[in-house]
């Protein structure tokens, strides 16, 4: 997976963070405001083989059989419907 565009440090940069440091002296708090590079999450997941086999198991699974205990004439209506 190390060719997956996610690992590639070109295609996927580490980003530059702003953050406050608060410096703490006897009698007066300063806040100066710092900046450091932080890297971002490379986590190469694959996808597309997930969705293909996914479509597989739909394309040649067995067809879902509707079952139930009719017991009125509507609910033979809405069966078909279903069914058709």
């Amino acid at each position: 997976m190390t060719g997956h565009d996610a690992m590639d440090r070109t295609k996927r940069r580490d980003r530059n963070a702003l953050y406050e440091e608060v410096d703490k002296d006897e009698d007066d708090a300063t806040t100066k405001v710092k900046s450091r590079v932080e890297s971002v999450a490379r986590i190469p997941v694959p996808f597309q083989k997930n969705i293909v086999s996914k479509a597989v198991s739909f394309l040649f699974g067995n067809p879902v059989k509707i079952v139930t205990p009719l017991i009125q004439v509507e609910e033979l209506r809405v069966l078909n419907a279903i069914r058709s």
